[in-house]
């Protein structure tokens, strides 16, 4: 019984409803207990395990897939800030973020398109997630964020799953991190 009728096609099977009973009444609140039972200075890394272990439960075929994209993006983002007023310097990582983005998402698009094999669960939310946090700090409308584990619970935290990667890092930041 699913409690919304939202599903994700996963490779792993036709589709994996991840608003379920289960998920509602185990994995939700086992979550937050264990978010609030943690210390203060560790609850941002708690959060972002119980977020990869989400998408691991649905597919873990992909979270090294997920984790080297997030880490890739992140790294782009920190050679934006380093090249700091060279403009040039500035573009070459950012385009090289877009370019990762758009080959991923073409990629397995069409792979699913084609061979009807399903596309990385989640993998547009941290793609368009992390590309557009990179093209932010590029266009110095957001400042680099120097933990990884912010950055990487931003791009992953399953509760946007649903509503998507619309999200703005320093809405979420004043939320969560």
């Amino acid at each position: 019984i699913s409690v919304l009728s939202c599903s994700i096609k996963t490779k792993g099977a036709d589709a994996v409803a991840f608003t379920t009973l289960s998920f509602v009444f185990a994995f939700l609140p086992l979550s937050i207990l264990i978010f609030y039972a943690a210390p203060k200075q560790l609850k941002t890394l708690v959060l972002l395990l119980i977020s990869l272990l989400f998408y691991t439960m649905l597919d873990p075929t992909n979270l090294l897939l997920m984790l080297l994209s997030i880490t890739y993006d992140y790294l782009m983002a920190f050679l934006i800030l380093k090249a700091k007023k060279d403009i040039s310097m500035r573009k070459l990582p950012m385009m090289a973020c877009v370019l990762k983005n758009m080959v991923l998402v073409i990629v397995f698009g069409l792979q699913q398109e084609i061979f009807h094999i399903a596309m990385p669960l989640g993998l547009m939310v941290y793609s368009l997630t992390s590309m557009g946090y990179v093209i932010d700090v590029y266009r110095g409308d957001e400042l680099f964020e120097k933990n990884w584990i912010n950055f990487a619970l931003f791009c992953t935290f399953f509760g946007k799953i649903i509503t998507g990667p619309l999200v703005q890092y320093s809405d979420m930041r004043k939320d969560i991190l």
